[in-house]
């Protein structure tokens, strides 16, 4: 089953029953440009961790984050289009996966928040700790898929990716490997 997939701040959802939405959890998880949302396409759940690189490798920092999938069947039933566009990532093997969703209207914003809230209570959440993103963007510099010098300075540090003398990491003060 296809999914669209979007970083969210779980924890603000789940002080809530469902159908009570915080107002909190839509303004950090739901912020709209241009009246779109953005999201991330995946056929299955083996390309979740894909999307978690695809967040992370242009954070300013790597912190635990949480996916929400909605499954693409419920964005078509509530009238929804993910208009394929051009992902702004780092990873360029997958932005071809990034999908816009147009919200017009706050009722609109308020659908979207009802699916996302009910796909957190039904626990369709993925959770990335801070280790398992180290891991992935280690991985995804060590393939290619993403380069050093292209990871923020903190990101670089908290990867801590073999930075020496000869090669000192540029934006942030490292200490060199021995």
């Amino acid at each position: 089953m296809p999914w669209l997939v979007r970083k969210i701040d779980a924890p603000k959802w789940e002080i809530c029953a469902a159908d009570q939405i915080s107002p909190d959890a839509v303004t950090t998880s739901l912020r709209t440009q241009e009246n779109k949302l953005s999201f991330w396409h995946i056929a299955t759940k083996d390309e979740l961790p894909d999307i978690a690189l695809a967040v992370v490798a242009g954070a300013d920092y790597i912190s635990t984050i949480d996916l929400v999938l909605l499954p693409e069947e419920q964005i078509h039933a509530a009238s929804f289009e993910a208009i394929p566009t051009p992902g702004d990532t780092l990873v360029r093997r997958i932005t071809h996966k990034h999908r816009d969703m147009p919200v017009d209207t706050f009722d609109r914003l308020g659908d979207v928040a009802q699916l996302v809230s009910n796909a957190v209570h039904s626990e369709s959440c993925e959770r990335f700790t801070a280790k398992k993103l180290k891991d992935l963007v280690i991985s995804a510099v060590s393939s290619g898929d993403l380069t050093v010098e292209n990871l923020r300075p903190h990101v670089r540090k908290k990867v801590d990716l073999g930075y020496s003398v000869d090669r000192p990491c540029v934006d942030c003060p490292l200490v060199p490997h021995r």
